[in-house]
Order: structure tokens, then C-alpha cells, then sequence
């Protein structure tokens, strides 16, 4: 797996954390990619499925730096700095998920030895939990069985 001396998106070196608004920002509180998880709307009192009726200008535009202000004083402590490793790579070789991209099959588990190989991230954002806590992605009893 490839180290990035810098954040693509944002320019964040590693131990920094990413502007506001970076696509590679991970979400401290769900886990997923937090330009687009809501988890800002539901620390703000919004329902996400309701902002265009309720808060078109929010819809349109993103949340407000006040909006921010109010993440910041709950999750602001536990933003998840740059590491130079894409969010979520370290888990998936922990768990030793790996997937490569076959035209017209599209991504197919493999082998982390297989040349193609890549950590298998939509396997883990539909499979592993997020440990709010650890701030991490685990593996409940039942997935660590299996």
C-alpha cells in the first residue's frame, strides 16, 4: 500500500487534519467519508432527507460555518488527522480483505498477494462496524467467526 506525502484533495500532510470539505476526510462519528455521511445534519438537529424542503439553502449550499461551530464543540477533538494511508486501508489488511477490478465483472475478492490487488474498502464499509469509541473499523464476534 502506497504512503501519499500529502492529501490529494486537501494538501494535509500526515498528522494534519484535512480543510473542511476534503473528499478524503474521513467522519469521526460514523466512520464513512464525511462530505457525505450527514452525520454534521444530525449533530445540527437536521434530518437529512428533509433539508431541501426544510433548509434549501443548506441543501444547496452545504452546512454553514455555524453548523461547523457546533460539530466542532462535539466531534472537533476527535477529527481524524491525515495519516498518509487512504481511510480505511489499515483495517482492510488487518482483516486481509483485498479485491481487484475485473472489466465487466467489476471488483472481485483476491488474494493480497495477487499483483492487482487493493484493500477491499467497500467490503468493509458494508461488512466491519464503526468503533465510535476507537475510532476505528472492527469486526463484531459474529464477522471474526466467520
Amino acid at each position: 500500500m502506497v504512503r501519499l506525502k500529502v492529501c490529494h484533495d486537501c494538501g494535509a500532510k500526515p498528522g494534519e487534519h484535512h480543510e473542511y470539505g476534503c473528499d478524503t476526510e474521513q467522519c469521526a462519528m460514523c466512520g464513512g467519508q464525511a462530505i457525505s455521511c450527514g452525520c454534521i445534519y444530525e449533530v445540527n438537529g437536521m434530518n437529512q432527507s428533509h433539508l431541501r424542503e426544510e433548509h434549501p439553502d443548506i441543501y444547496h449550499n452545504g452546512p454553514t460555518d455555524e453548523m461547523y461551530d457546533i460539530w466542532d464543540k462535539k466531534w472537533g477533538a476527535k477529527r481524524l488527522p491525515w495519516t498518509g494511508r487512504w481511510p480505511g486501508e489499515v483495517e482492510c489488511q488487518k482483516f486481509g480483505w483485498y479485491a481487484k477490478l475485473i472489466p465487466g465483472q467489476g471488483w472481485v475478492t483476491c488474494s493480497k498477494d495477487d499483483p492487482e490487488a487493493t484493500p477491499d474498502l467497500n467490503r468493509l464499509h458494508a461488512t466491519a462496524k464503526w468503533d465510535i469509541d476507537l475510532q476505528k473499523f472492527v469486526l463484531t464476534p459474529e464477522l471474526a467467526e466467520a
